[in-house]
């Protein structure tokens, strides 16, 4: 009986911190990118690159600069990297070991960091918690392992 109520009790005590649990957003909700290596038609987490051969690899922009005007920069000092047509889709040929890649994404205009909150009537609102100027951000670094 006793091992009953505290295992009843440890179960509803996690039910209500699942509940109260934030949403989850990186460092902030500041934008951030994922790499993905592609293969025919599907998209692949990188594991490693293949050393001197032309990679195909996929740059995603998300939490919410991706609703702004802006252009990703693609940079790294040991790979050569050519954007293939005006897609998000990249060729890097790394040149040693160890593949860095760093992306920059320079704003045309303002990015503004929003929380939504609840009111007492029940509606949702938005509140900007901060305003970015346009500017160059970095918003992704990696490094790679190349075989």
């Amino acid at each position: 009986m006793r091992l009953s109520f505290i295992a009843l009790f440890i179960f509803i005590s996690s039910l209500s911190y699942a509940q109260k649990r934030p949403s989850l957003c990186r460092e902030g909700c500041a934008p951030y990118v994922n790499f993905f290596l592609v293969k025919g038609d599907s998209l692949l987490p990188i594991t490693y690159l293949e050393k001197n051969k032309a990679n195909k690899v996929r740059i995603v922009l998300d939490g919410g600069i991706e609703k702004v005007k802006h252009k990703l920069i693609i940079t790294s000092k040991n790979a050569k990297i050519t954007q293939i047509g005006t897609s998000d889709d990249y060729w890097v040929t790394p040149q040693s070991n160890i593949c860095e890649l760093i992306v920059d994404a320079r704003t045309y205009e303002d990015y503004q960091e929003v929380q939504k909150n609840k009111g007492k009537d029940g509606k949702e609102t938005k509140e900007v918690i901060k305003t970015f100027p346009p500017k160059t951000y970095m918003v992704g670094y990696e490094r790679f392992a190349s075989h």
